[in-house]
């Protein structure tokens, strides 16, 4: 009877240590993870952010080498986020992101990455910590967009991003001038009332 008891005392201590370690997790697939003491890699890193409350989702790839990936993002307030991926590349609902950031401005944002290693264990990372803010970012970026390596100017162009979501819209393109070349381009004064740009075109002339 004695060695009944020990035997259930030290099963029972087992469990209590294993669950420092082994801890719930909040997908169904997943079932019980490992805490690791440390952020997982990802890229970009986002890490330590305050994050404008209208900003579009902050989409980003898991660096951590494993066979699936799931993502939980949550605040104080609204149901969490759930991301799962079998090539690490997470990209994030829109309507539930802008929910989300609308619902908890000035509140911090958590996202708990999980990653199955190669023995078929979930390692459950550091949460990653931003900051939601109250204020909203400007909402348009303009840019001059050309490929990383070029030898023609046709293919240049002045586009406009949304940063609420991903919607670019083109303002000029070389191939609209004739084949010409978009250069430097500013706001003057800084307000989007009226831009400035040097353009080469042999339809149009230089400037």
């Amino acid at each position: 009877m004695k060695r009944k008891y020990v035997v259930t005392g030290v099963f029972l201590v087992a469990i209590i240590l294993s669950g420092l370690w082994i801890t719930p997790s909040p997908s169904k697939g997943i079932g019980e993870s490992i805490r690791v003491a440390r952020e997982s890699n990802i890229s970009p890193d986002y890490s330590g952010l305050i994050i404008p409350c209208n900003i579009s989702p902050l989409n980003f790839r898991i660096l951590e080498k494993g066979q699936a990936y799931c993502v939980r993002i949550h605040s104080d307030s609204g149901p969490p986020i759930e991301v799962t991926s079998k090539t690490g590349r997470i990209h994030i609902p829109l309507r539930r992101w802008r929910s989300m950031l609308e619902v908890n401005k000035g509140r911090m944002l958590s996202v708990d990455v999980y990653v199955r290693n190669a023995e078929n264990k979930w390692l459950q990372f550091q949460a990653i910590l931003d900051k939601i803010a109250d204020e909203d970012i400007d909402r348009t970026l303009v840019y001059r967009f050309m490929k990383p390596v070029y030898n023609l100017w046709n293919d240049m162009s002045i586009l406009q991003r949304d940063l609420t979501n991903f919607d670019v819209s083109p303002i000029m393109q070389g191939r609209s001038l004739g084949g010409g070349c978009l250069n430097c381009h500013s706001f003057a004064g800084g307000t989007s009332d009226t831009m400035t740009i040097c353009l080469r075109s042999s339809r149009y002339g230089s400037s």
